[in-house]
C-alpha cells in the first residue's frame, strides 16, 4: 500500500500547476473493491466489497421486474427469482445464468381447529407484490388478503334506570345487558351497521434481498379468530440432505418426520440441503415442530423438505398474529444459503 501513497505523492510533485484539472478525491467502485484516492493528502484507501455484477458498469445487483416475475441478479449472494403467479421463489448460483440450486421455496399459512391443522383460506388469494430498491438491497413484499364487508348489531351503552326496560317504558322492548366486569352495560337496539372493505385475514411474506447478508424472509399472518397459527414451508431440493451427521435419502425415507427435539439433540440446527445450500433454523427453531421428508414421484421436482412451524413462540401458540423471520444467507466459498439470523461478514480494508 505504501507504493500507492508514493505514486500519488509523486503525481502531485510532477504536476502541481495542473492540480485543479484533477478531482481532489476519486472514488472508484470495482468488481470486488472500493477505492478512494485522496489527492489532497496523497493517500488512497482500498476496501474489499462483495463481488459486483456487470451491467454496463459494476453494480451491486441488477433488478428486473416483469408482470410475472421479480429477478434479482448478483455475483455476491446468488440470484433470486420471485414468481408472482405462484407466490414462490427459486434461488440460483451467482450471475445471470447461474445453475438453479433451489428450484422452489413456498409457504402456506395454517391454523389449528379441533386438534387438526389446515391451511387458511387466505392462501388461495392472489398475491400483490411490491418492490423497493436501495443501494445494497431490494425489499420485496408479497401480500394476500381476504377483504369482506362486516355487518354488526348496534350496541347502545346505557347508564339510566333499569325501570325503563319494564312495562311500557321507553326501551322496554329491548333487553338490558349487564356484564360481569360492570362495563359495556347497555342493549342492542335492533339496528345494524356495515363496514365495507375490512381485512379479516392477511398473509404477508417479506423478503430482504441483501448483498451483504443474504435473503432474509419474514412471515406475518393476521387472522380473525382464536385458533393457533403456524407456517408450513416447503423447499424443493436434491435427492439427499444431511441432518446432523446423518445423510437422508429422501425417496427411501419418504414420510419420515424429525421433530424439534431430534434436531436439537443431534445439533442439527443446520440442514445440508445440497452440496452448496444449507438451511439454518437459528431463532426459528423455537417455532419448529417437525422437519418432514417428502418424495413425490408424480412431480417434476420430486424431492421436498417441509418445515412445519406449528410450535408457536417456543411453545406459546400464535393467536391472532404470527411472525417468523428466517433468513437465507450466502457462504462465500460457494452458493450456500441458510435459514437463520444473519451477521454481516468482515470487510477487509487497507490504507
Amino acid at each position: 500500500m505504501k507504493v500507492i501513497v508514493i505514486l500519488l505523492l509523486a503525481s502531485l510533485a510532477l504536476v502541481p500547476s495542473s492540480l485543479d484539472a484533477f478531482a481532489q478525491v476519486v472514488d472508484t467502485k470495482g468488481e470486488n473493491y472500493d477505492l478512494v484516492e485522496n489527492f489532497n493528502i496523497g493517500e488512497a484507501k482500498w476496501q474489499s466489497h462483495p463481488d459486483r455484477i456487470l451491467d454496463g458498469s459494476w453494480k451491486n445487483y441488477v433488478l428486473t421486474e416483469t408482470n410475472d416475475k421479480v429477478i434479482f441478479n448478483t455475483n455476491a449472494v446468488g440470484s433470486f427469482i420471485y414468481d408472482k403467479n405462484s407466490c414462490s421463489y427459486s434461488i440460483y448460483e451467482n450471475g445471470y445464468d447461474g445453475a438453479n440450486v433451489i428450484p422452489s421455496v413456498s409457504a402456506m399459512a395454517s391454523y389449528q381447529s379441533n386438534g387438526v391443522w389446515s391451511n387458511l383460506p387466505v392462501n388461495n388469494e392472489a398475491c400483490i407484490v411490491t418492490v423497493q430498491s436501495y443501494e445494497d438491497r431490494v425489499f420485496l413484499t408479497s401480500t394476500k388478503s381476504i377483504i369482506q364487508d362486516i355487518t354488526e348489531d348496534v350496541f347502545v351503552s346505557y347508564t339510566g334506570s333499569d325501570e325503563n326496560f319494564y312495562g311500557n317504558a321507553t326501551v322496554a322492548s329491548f333487553t338490558l345487558l349487564q356484564y360481569d366486569n360492570g362495563t359495556n352495560r347497555g342493549y342492542y337496539n335492533g339496528e345494524t351497521v356495515t363496514t365495507t372493505g375490512m381485512v379479516v385475514d392477511k398473509f404477508v411474506q417479506e423478503l430482504d434481498l441483501n448483498i451483504f447478508k443474504g435473503f432474509k424472509e419474514t412471515f406475518k399472518v393476521w387472522h380473525t379468530g382464536e385458533e393457533p397459527l403456524g407456517i408450513s414451508q416447503t423447499v424443493h431440493t436434491e435427492p439427499t440432505l444431511v441432518i446432523g451427521d446423518q445423510t437422508i435419502d429422501i425417496e427411501a425415507l419418504n414420510g419420515q418426520s424429525f421433530d424439534k427435539q431430534y434436531i436439537e439433540d443431534n445439533e442439527a440446527e443446520i440442514l445440508q440441503l445440497t452440496d452448496s445450500v444449507n438451511y439454518d433454523f437459528d431463532e426459528g427453531i423455537k417455532s419448529l415442530s417437525n422437519v418432514n421428508i417428502i418424495f413425490d414421484g408424480t412431480s417434476a421436482i420430486p424431492y421436498k423438505v417441509n418445515l412445519d412451524y406449528a410450535n408457536g413462540n417456543d411453545g406459546v401458540p400464535f393467536v391472532g398474529y404470527l411472525e417468523i423471520d428466517p433468513t437465507f444467507t450466502f457462504a462465500q466459498s460457494s452458493s450456500a444459503f441458510a435459514l437463520s439470523s444473519f451477521t454481516e461478514p468482515d470487510r477487509k480494508s487497507v490504507v
